[in-house]
This record gives structure tokens, sequence and C-alpha cells, in this order.
């Protein structure tokens, strides 16, 4: 058995495979990488998966004034003004915008309706309780009199 292990890449090669990866999303407009909700400098140092891995903010390269530094800031706005077009464009996601508002307006109509019958319901309630007391103050008066019946009786 050989006890070969992987090469470790520089972090100035790797921030250079990170750059490289988004020009070709820049160019392509098809991710091979999982996008995140907002690609920002942190985003990219932290950007791990099975090809690139984490960047450490003090690495020389990616300070401000470093030799890449420029690179990075660049393709990510290139990448953000990409994203940001495909997005306009993407029918799908137009498309299940519009489904999304159609439902909110639906769900606000429903719950319109329910709240009105909720208000229904509890004057009803009520009227209902107003009833049982009558009923009830009948029913005692009715054995009220039956009582005072029987003794003069």
């Amino acid at each position: 058995m050989s006890d070969h292990k992987p090469e470790k890449i520089s972090a100035d090669d790797m921030v250079e495979m990170k750059c490289e990866t988004l020009e070709k999303y820049i160019e392509t407009r098809h991710a091979t990488f999982e996008l995140p909700k907002k690609m920002s400098f942190n985003w990219f140092l932290s950007w791990e998966d099975s090809r690139h891995s984490k960047v450490s903010k003090s690495t020389s390269c990616v300070r401000s004034g470093g030799r890449l530094r420029p690179r990075v800031d660049y393709v990510l706005e290139r990448a953000c003004e990409t994203r940001k077009t495909i997005e306009k464009l993407d029918p799908a996601k137009q498309t299940e915008v519009d489904r999304l508002r159609a439902e909110k307006s639906d769900l606000e109509r429903k719950l319109q309706y329910l709240a009105q019958d909720v208000y229904d319901l509890m004057l009803e309630n009520d009227e209902y309780r107003t009833q049982l007391g009558i009923s009830a103050a009948q029913r005692r008066d009715f054995n009220t009199v039956r009582k005072m019946a029987k003794l003069n009786g």
C-alpha cells in the first residue's frame, strides 16, 4: 500500500481556480457549482466544494492591494450581473412569482371570508347564550310556581 497523499493546492492557485470557475459561469451562464443567495467576497473565500476549498482572508493575494484582489472583485461583480440577467430572463422564475402572487391574493380572499364566518358565528353564539339564559330563567320560574302551587294546595 502506498501512503500517497494528494497535493495541497496553494491559496493563490485556489483563488485562481475559483476565478476561472466564475469566469466560465459568466461566459456560459451555466453554474457548475451551487449558487449562493448572495455572491460576496466572504462567500468567495468560504466557497468550498469538491474542487474548491476555503481560502483565508489573511492570504496576501486577496488582501486589499493583493495581487489577485482586483481580479476577484471584477469576477464577483460580473458574476452578480450575470446572475441578475439570468434571473430577469428566466421565465420559470417569473411564472413561479406570478403563481405565488395569485395564490397570495386567493388566500387573502379566503381569509376575509373566514373572518366574516367567525364574526357571524360569534353573533350566533351570543344569541344562543341569550336564549339559553331566557330558557333557564323560564324553567326556574316554572319550578318556583309549581312549588308554590304545591304549598297552597
